[in-house]
């Protein structure tokens, strides 16, 4: 702070009028090293400079942040909304993040840190989720979570300066954005949404795609950053690679390249093909299964074999008896000679996974969907995970004629074709819930489910202890005796 400010400005209107309007009116860049004692460094300079330039417009200002990690986005939008405040007449300022806890946490956090240890603390009352401006006592910043289900209580702001800050947007419902745009357009009015570019839909991704006439869209790369981490940049280049979404996303600020739609585009295009349907001893993988487990009505229990990347067979059952259902599945196994099935959990699938598990001559490998995946830095959950495999083998999968019928294959590709994915916050794969899928097709993903199940399963869950030791002593063997300048 310069030497010829106080640390505290005083507190009449002379200091407000007189001295504080004309010097930080037109320069919010001036305002946060001066008042608020920081120096802004990388993007942040250029922003605050051309804020009050892109307010000047009679739609206001529009703008959207697409960040990186640790880009210092959400403590400059702070910065902005406590000058906003000071400056304007009948400046009404509103603020939200993802979720409540982030908004108080985190947001709010700073807002209030900020006030606080500023030359104008004097200047405000703050509590909780409000900061009122003594100077304008109609001026205002807000904390407001946001509701899916009310989004009216975004509407109708009627001031001489709607503000809106919308932080970690991604998350935050599009009716939101879509009740606020209602008052964000004239004069002096801000909307600034920014988070991290997770998904390929969304307002973030609109205002830099369909409406990017209407917006002024950053991309804020954590290499330009001086306020971003050198070895998080490092580890994300050295785990994951410079080509890979999850770079792309939480160090260069940009959209994945993978779409947020179907991860089966082109299922319909699969066809029967003819087989041998009884896998032989020699070069053919043995069955295992994968069981998806209706609760009833017009749903079906589905049972799906697969030997490698052939679909042998798909029998479908009705669910009403439950006693006699369990009986049908586990001798189906048996007479085929599968003895490893993956199968739901949840739901009326846990009585008939215990069922199956008494069966010495069957191993079940228990899917509970919700439940974290193996592998959790890639996917979001166990049944991302589950239709994350089946679509690493998808191109290679054929369906075998005489086991599979027509209308099975035909319902499977539409169910599959369905199935689409987005990213949660830690850019890992999430696939749509059962529950959406279902509203979508009018039917539930049955047979789509029992074959992603499948590949949770290998025949290895069914081998014997012997096998198993057996194995373990071959991988030993081999490492053991191999160079150890190329381990």
């Amino acid at each position: 702070m310069p030497r010829d400010l106080p640390k505290k400005c005083g507190f009449t209107k002379e200091d407000y009028t007189d001295f504080f309007l004309p010097r930080y009116r037109k320069n919010p860049l001036l305002f946060a090293t001066e008042i608020c004692g920081i120096e802004p460094g990388g993007w942040q300079i250029g922003f605050l400079q051309t804020l009050v330039e892109d307010m000047d417009t009679p739609h206001g200002a529009r703008i959207a942040l697409a960040s990186g990690h640790e880009t210092g986005k959400t403590f400059i939008s702070c910065i902005v909304m406590f000058w906003g405040v000071c400056v304007l007449p009948d400046c009404h300022v509103y603020c939200t993040s993802a979720t409540k806890d982030q908004l108080v946490t985190r947001l709010w956090s700073y807002m209030k840190r900020i006030i606080s240890e500023s030359a104008i603390s004097g200047w405000f009352e703050v509590d909780s989720e409000k900061a009122i401006f003594k100077h304008l006592p109609g001026n205002f910043i807000r904390a407001q979570s946001w509701s899916k289900d009310k989004p009216q209580s975004w509407a109708g702001e009627h001031c001489h300066a709607p503000w809106a800050v919308f932080d970690e947007c991604s998350d935050i419902d599009t009716e939101i954005f879509n009740a606020w745009s209602g008052s964000a357009n004239k004069w002096n009015s801000l909307t600034l949404i920014m988070g991290q570019p997770r998904l390929r839909s969304g307002k973030l991704f609109d205002a830099f795609d369909k409406e990017r006439e209407f917006w002024r869209g950053i991309h804020l790369s954590s290499l330009d950053s001086p306020f971003a981490s050198k070895r998080f940049i490092e580890e994300a280049r050295s785990k994951f690679g410079e080509d890979s979404d999850y770079y792309r996303v939480r160090v260069l600020g940009m959209f994945p390249k993978a779409d947020n739609s179907q991860l089966f585009p082109d299922a319909r295009y699969k066809k029967a093909e003819a087989a041998d349907l009884t896998p032989s001893d020699v070069g053919e993988p043995p069955l295992v299964a994968g069981l998806d487990i209706a609760a009833g009505g017009a749903d079906k229990t589905t049972l799906l074999f697969r030997s490698g990347d052939k679909v042998l067979f798909i029998e479908k059952f009705d669910s009403g008896d439950h006693p006699a259902l369990m009986e049908a599945i586990a001798s189906s196994m048996l007479r085929k000679g599968c003895g490893v099935v993956a199968a739901d959990s949840i739901g009326y699938g846990y009585g008939l996974v215990k069922f199956l598990s008494e069966h010495k001559e069957i191993t079940v490998v228990p899917v509970n969907g919700s439940m974290k995946a193996i592998n959790q830095r890639k996917y979001h959950n166990r049944r991302s995970e589950a239709y994350g495999r089946l679509s690493e083998n998808f191109n290679k999968l054929s369906f075998v004629t005489g086991g599979v019928k027509q209308n099975d294959l035909e319902d499977i590709c539409r169910q599959l074709e369905s199935i689409k994915i987005s990213y949660d916050k830690d850019m890992r794969i999430a696939v749509l819930p059962k529950s959406e899928i279902k509203e979508e097709i009018g039917e539930s993903p049955d047979l789509a489910d029992a074959l992603a199940y499948s590949f949770m399963a290998s025949h290895e869950h069914g081998q014997t202890p012997e096998a198993q030791k057996a194995k373990m002593l071959e991988i030993h063997r081999i490492q053991m005796n191999s160079n150890p300048y190329r381990r």
